[in-house]
């Protein structure tokens, strides 16, 4: 073999090697440029799962502000949750609804999306905060009198209204469609959509003549049967009987009626006589007379419904009674001491279609307005619910 032969092998030797190792240079190279695609590829994964996980949390806090579970109070809204899963993995949510002090229309709320390997640990974790406004969820009616009467009885001047001594008002107080004349009680305001003339005490803050007329709900006892809420249909309860007792109050007080009556109305097809000692949580409606037989008498409306409907009258049959009720009523009909000693007093607004047959001496009548128990649910025309309007988003 000659030198020449023998440099030519040495070359090709160097170069193979040279080679090989540009080649082994370029396999280390993008072994390790890969070394991180799969975790990255993984975080990416975690991060947008994350993401979609607030986004959910966020969707399920409108809804609820909408459409709040079962378990949240009448008149309440739903506050959030944690650990909320969407799927069957070991993925969650968190959500926390905030509402304004000061607009009640205006909510805050905060997701925060978790997502996991399979191993538990934490992959990824995305935040969202959201500021929506939520619409009124349906017609309500709101009563800016403690008492509002329908004039109903006929004088030398045409239709109106009259208020005995035995009433005393605190808050405001209009006739609708004639005169006003009373011997009552108000320091508040006092309005008839024709003449007032007020003998009685206070004085009113004011008195207003030929006031402007104002609508009022109807005492449509039929209303109340079945109704509709946020969209949902429900129905009331037929109380069979023609009495309440003490018992009979109790053992409706216990029902359930959350998914399927949560206004708990209780409606009587005809008169109903409250016993002694009954104490009801919800709406009584009758189609017929309702008759104060008991001598303490306990009735409360759950928030946004009234407390009383009746299409008769409200008529006393125990001397010396005491009737307590915390909740707007809308009587059809009179008022009625039944020459007894009747003692009643209403928290919320009195809408009354008849009159005053209650002027004994004996007679206490006190209406006290309230700001959130003269709000109740219009049932004669149940509106359209309206969409949230989302003013602010921020992802972190």
């Amino acid at each position: 073999m000659d030198a020449c032969s023998s440099m030519r092998r040495a070359y090709i030797l160097i170069v193979v090697l040279g080679l090989a190792a540009v080649v082994a240079t370029l396999g280390w190279a993008f072994l390790d440029a890969h070394s991180t695609v799969m975790p990255g590829a993984m975080n990416r994964l975690g991060a947008a799962r994350a993401q979609y996980l607030a986004e959910s949390g966020i969707d399920l806090g409108t809804h609820f502000l909408m459409y709040p579970p079962t378990t949240v109070a009448p008149g309440d809204y739903w506050t959030g949750a944690s650990g909320i899963a969407i799927d069957d993995t070991t993925d969650y949510t968190n959500v926390s609804v905030v509402q304004e002090a000061t607009d009640l229309s205006l909510f805050t709320i905060t997701a925060v999306g978790v997502a996991h390997d399979l191993d538990g640990s934490v992959r990824g974790k995305h935040s969202i905060t959201a500021e929506v406004i939520v619409p009124p969820v349906g017609d309500k009616w709101q009563i800016p009198y403690a008492l509002l009467a329908q004039a109903s009885h006929w004088g030398g001047w045409g239709w109106g209204t009259y208020i005995p001594s035995t009433v005393e008002v605190e808050g405001d107080v209009h006739v609708e469609g004639g005169w006003l004349w009373s011997d009552a009680w108000c320091e508040n305001n006092v309005s008839a959509t024709e003449e007032v003339w007020w003998e009685g005490g206070g004085p009113p803050a004011s008195i207003t003549p030929w006031a402007d007329s104002f609508s009022s709900p109807v005492d449509n006892p039929a209303l109340y049967a079945t109704y509709t809420i946020r969209g949902s249909d429900y129905t009331a309860y037929v109380y069979p009987s023609n009495t309440m007792t003490e018992a009979d109050a109790d053992a409706l007080n216990a029902q359930d009626w959350s998914t399927t009556n949560p206004g708990r109305i209780v409606i009587r097809l005809g008169n109903l006589a409250l016993m002694d000692d009954v104490e009801f949580h919800g709406t009584l409606v009758t189609t017929g007379y309702l008759r104060m037989y008991g001598t303490e008498i306990e009735l409360t409306a759950v928030e946004d419904y009234p407390a009383v409907v009746t299409g008769g009258d409200i008529k006393n049959w125990a001397y010396g009674n005491s009737v307590d009720i915390v909740g707007s009523v809308l009587c059809g009909g009179n008022i009625d001491d039944n020459n007894t000693v009747f003692n009643m007093e209403v928290i919320g607004a009195f809408i009354l279609r008849g009159r005053f047959n209650a002027v004994g001496s004996g007679d206490t009548f006190e209406f006290d307005w309230d700001s959130d128990r003269s709000v109740f649910w219009n049932l004669e025309e149940p509106s359209e619910l309206q969409p949230i309007t989302i003013l602010s988003w921020q992802e972190n």
